[in-house]
């Protein structure tokens, strides 16, 4: 009887084996089959195309052409809600058939030039920023004022901009930013066209930090650690523990328990 069960288990292993072996032979793998040129449109789609372009009738050709079309659609449904979508649909069409489907198409067809041609690559602003605390708008902003004659706007407009210099340096480092330094940067940004005057004298670092904390609490700004409610008097128990004190029927503490028996008010 154990010989029979070995046997009929040995030729179970190699019953699966074949058919194992005729499944790998006869499945039509994606490995084997020719990529997609529109992969979301799906395989049956790049099908049907094949199937248009072996049509010799124009007539018919085009005919099924606009039920690809359709197709197309109900396959990305989405593709609706975008503008001109037809004419899309259409152009995909046309490379998908590797563009060689010859038919009366409501809109004229790209061609392989038109496809495969290159954009220009985009002019990326490659400035290199002298003083990273401060950033390229402020010094967009000195080289303007730099430009400007002599004036008594001129002359407002670079305090301003020495003032933003320090809050933008404190931004950076709360520690540093001492006047000798903020002075001597906005100088050099301005290539020595800009000179403040002898009595101008920068805001203080603790009054530009009293601001920066003012306007924080202005927009509802809140502290992450709030403290616990356990220690109100109101959520004390008369013993004095954490818990909080619950009164049940009758005035008895509910918390509290003698010898595992509830007390009967």
């Amino acid at each position: 009887m154990l010989f029979l069960l070995n046997r009929i288990l040995i030729c179970t292993r190699v019953f699966a084996g074949i058919y194992d072996f005729i499944h790998i032979i006869f499945m039509n793998y994606n490995t084997c089959r020719t990529p997609l040129r529109i992969s979301e449109y799906g395989r049956n789609v790049q099908k049907m195309i094949d199937v248009a372009l072996t049509i010799d009738d124009r007539e018919k050709r085009t005919a099924f052409a606009y039920l690809i079309i359709e197709s197309m659609i109900k396959v990305r449904q989405e593709v609706k809600h975008q503008a001109d979508y037809r004419t899309k649909l259409w152009h995909h069409l046309f490379i998908m058939s590797d563009y060689r489907l010859d038919v009366d198409s409501p809109v004229p067809l790209p061609s392989k030039d038109d496809v495969r041609f290159k954009p220009s690559a985009v002019a990326y602003n490659r400035n290199r920023i002298q003083f990273k605390p401060y950033g390229s708008i402020i010094e967009n902003m000195i080289t303007i004022v730099a430009d400007m004659p002599d004036s008594e706007e001129r002359d407002v407009l670079s305090e301003l901009i020495a003032q933003q210099l320090k809050r933008d340096y404190l931004m950076w480092n709360v520690k540093g930013g001492d006047d000798e330094t903020i002075i001597r940067h906005f100088e050099h940004l301005s290539q020595g066209k800009l000179k403040l005057k002898d009595d101008f004298k920068l805001h203080s670092t603790n009054s530009i930090l009293a601001t920066s904390v003012k306007k924080q609490n202005k927009v509802g700004f809140k502290p992450k650690n709030k403290p616990s409610n356990n220690n109100k008097p109101n959520n004390r128990q008369p013993n004095g523990s954490n818990k909080p004190y619950i009164q049940g029927a009758g005035g008895h503490n509910r918390n509290n328990k003698s010898n595992g028996s509830r007390s009967n008010g």
